[in-house]
């Protein structure tokens, strides 16, 4: 029997059996009218690889970075060049963690490390810290050993004391929190090395993502934490932390040298590894503080999704959801139609697309490159909608001849796609809406199917 469509109080809870570690099955503004102000990303798409690195290197080293020729730059994908830290400069001042002034970098990024670094001081409790050597103490003793002795025991002193504003009463609320946000930090790109829990540096970045939420939940009461955001903010972690990734290879280059010497002239007196390691702690810190404020940015224009008060609003994932199905009529009607006939709520497989911007649906190097162009599109998220209408075209023909399970299945667990096809086919859909066009001729032109045999190999 088929499901009724879902209604969105259900799907929060639904939304926790399709993120890792379970079965896939289980804000954007209203689009402005008037001409588009989407980058022309062609020229750039133009250029040769050696042209495209060249123009990346002279946006980001002029005084002032021309931010809309950085946008049209992005817009058709960052380089990925060993040792430059392009995409992770250019995110940052499209999050607008940095300005586009160059001589002030050095100066933010100081103070927002320093005042990260205070506001984990400030919620990460150590009681023990706090209660000095009476805490042990106390603990050792049982908590009456003090008073039974003629001693006042601080109310820090126990992790019994009723006090709920001592140290310890602040460590079990903390406590609570880590609790809720490890569960999701485990299911964190589980099958990369870089987050594997299998090595001591996987170790080290799943603690630090767990920080950075931690932080942005005790600074934002009002949303705290929603399962997902830890979704979001992988891909920027990772992209910001390359510059630690290489000091940690050159410090393990440097072991292995080591341990390979032979003699008594050769092995690790002879390596300067603990400069490696000071670098590659500092860069770690930089970049999970640099992280912290560019995931910041990203959910302040996200929010709006992850708040449940919002969600039968236009701000909320329902009017999100609404405009998607606006432009699959456009697009391609005869689909949405047949989506409709078979009672496919657009809820089943886009509230996961656009909450999560499709972190689920297409492996770390995939989405690295896609989120080049969405966060290059000035009107965020406006690209995202147009690319999901271009996943749902790029299957129509099959899609057309499922019934409801096989829609579902197809859509929830999205096959391996080109992402380069994809991409022209969203960037032609958008062209087409923004200037008055007729989106189904891009369809006609662009929208040939997924082979079979590549779409099923999932």
């Amino acid at each position: 029997a088929r499901a009724a469509p879902p209604v969105m109080d259900g799907l929060r809870s639904a939304l926790h059996n399709a993120l890792p570690g379970h079965p896939r099955e289980g804000s954007a503004d209203p689009t402005p009218a008037g001409p588009s102000t989407a980058p022309n990303s062609t020229r750039a798409q133009a250029l040769a690889p050696g042209d495209r690195l060249r123009a990346f290197e002279a946006a980001l080293s002029a005084e002032a970075v021309d931010m809309h020729a950085l946008r049209g730059l992005a817009f058709g994908g960052v380089p990925e060049v060993p040792g430059q830290r392009l995409r992770a400069l250019t995110w940052q001042l499209l999050l607008g963690y940095l300005p586009p002034e160059r001589a002030a970098w050095d100066a933010v990024r100081a103070e927002q490390r320093r005042l990260y670094a205070s506001w984990k001081a400030e919620f990460i409790v150590d009681p023990y810290a706090r209660g000095g050597a009476a805490a042990s103490a106390a603990i050792a003793a049982g908590p009456t050993a003090g008073a039974a002795a003629g001693e006042a025991v601080a109310p820090d002193a126990h992790p019994l004391t009723s006090d709920a504003s001592s140290a310890w009463g602040a460590f079990f609320r903390n406590e609570e929190l880590c609790q809720e946000l490890a569960k999701d930090v485990a299911r964190t790109l589980p099958d990369y090395g870089f987050y594997s829990s299998e090595s001591a540096r996987g170790r080290a970045h799943r603690a630090a993502i767990l920080r950075v939420l931690f932080v942005y939940a005790r600074l934002n009461p009002g949303i705290r934490y929603v399962q997902g955001m830890n979704e979001l903010l992988a891909p920027v972690y990772y992209t910001l932390c390359q510059e630690a990734e290489a000091a940690w290879l050159r410090r393990a280059g440097a072991e292995d040298a080591g341990q390979a010497a032979e003699g008594p002239e050769g092995g690790w007196a002879h390596l300067d590894t603990p400069a490696d390691a000071d670098a590659e702690a500092a860069a770690t810190a930089a970049a999970e503080a640099d992280a912290f404020f560019c995931f910041t940015n990203l959910m302040a224009e996200t929010r709006d999704c992850f708040c449940e008060s919002l969600d039968h609003t236009s701000l909320g994932v329902t009017g999100t959801i609404a405009r998607l199905e606006a432009l699959l009529e456009a697009a391609a009607p005869d689909l949405a139609a047949h989506l409709r006939r078979e009672k496919v709520a657009a809820q089943f497989y886009a509230f996961r697309w656009t909450t999560l911007l499709l972190t689920q649906e297409f492996d770390l190097p995939d989405v690295l490159r896609l989120w080049d162009s969405l966060l290059a599109d000035p009107r965020r998220f406006d690209f995202l909608l147009h690319f999901c209408v271009a996943m749902l075209v790029r299957l129509r023909p099959r899609l057309l001849s499922y019934s409801f399970a096989d829609i579902v299945k197809a859509l929830q667990a999205y096959p391996d796609a080109d992402l380069g096809a994809l991409l022209a086919l969203a960037e032609g859909l958008q062209g087409a809406h923004d200037r008055g066009g007729d989106p189904a001729k891009v369809v006609a032109a662009l929208g040939q199917e997924v082979p079979e045999a590549r779409a099923d190999a999932r």
